[in-house]
């Protein structure tokens, strides 16, 4: 019986030298596991951020051309109103020129209406 135990105890040596040999083969594939995730994740975190990029720059692009658009807009609703204002302008100071007391009783009536409402506050 001895030597049934003897043998026995090689097979337990073997067996736990190849589960040894295999717990450091499962270590060497975690640390490769690790590494191969922490490249994914700063990948990611790569393409992420050129993807934002790419989204500023095109929002960038579009408030620049919203306010050119804006800008064209303002100055050819300003030469209207400048237009419209000149040729009632004209119109104004020939009807002053020929009816001139009508004009300053007008006048005076928006004075006294501008004064009253003023002087409530």
């Amino acid at each position: 019986m001895v030597a049934k135990k003897k043998t026995n105890n090689g097979g337990v040596k073997a067996r736990a030298h190849a589960a040894t040999v295999d717990l450091d083969d499962l270590l060497s594939d975690l640390e490769a596991l690790r590494a191969d995730v922490r490249s994914l994740a700063q990948g990611i975190g790569s393409e992420a951020s050129g993807r934002v990029a790419e989204a500023l720059k095109s929002a960038e692009d579009r408030l620049a051309t919203l306010v050119g658009a804006a800008e064209e807009a303002a100055t050819d609703a300003y030469d209207q109103a400048e237009i419209w204002a000149n040729e009632n302008m004209d119109t104004l100071r020939e009807n002053v020129r020929e009816q001139p007391i009508a004009a300053c009783l007008i006048a005076m009536g928006a004075g006294a209406l501008l004064g009253a409402i003023l002087l409530r506050r």
